[in-house]
């Protein structure tokens, strides 16, 4: 299985030895997707989410959109 595209960090910074570096792009990304998720009255937590005419577990629609924003980032306008 490939290695999703994480983005690279969400907040870049200088790191030193042994420093956690923090969130990537993706986690950022599906973490921002995840708070309209649940902010949306109409979705009921932890069944399916529908995407683009298509049922996803809730648990898996952040990363969803999360890749799908990391991909639109790639696009050359």
């Amino acid at each position: 299985m490939n290695t999703p595209n994480n983005g690279g960090a969400a907040f870049p910074h200088p790191t030193e030895p042994g420093y956690w570096p923090g969130l990537t792009l993706r986690d950022w990304f599906a973490g921002m997707a995840l708070q309209g998720l649940l902010s949306n009255p109409d979705i009921k937590h932890g069944g399916d989410v529908r995407i683009c005419g298509a049922l996803v577990p809730f648990d898996r629609a952040a990363w969803i959109f999360a890749d799908a924003m990391l991909k639109a980032r790639e696009v050359k306008l």
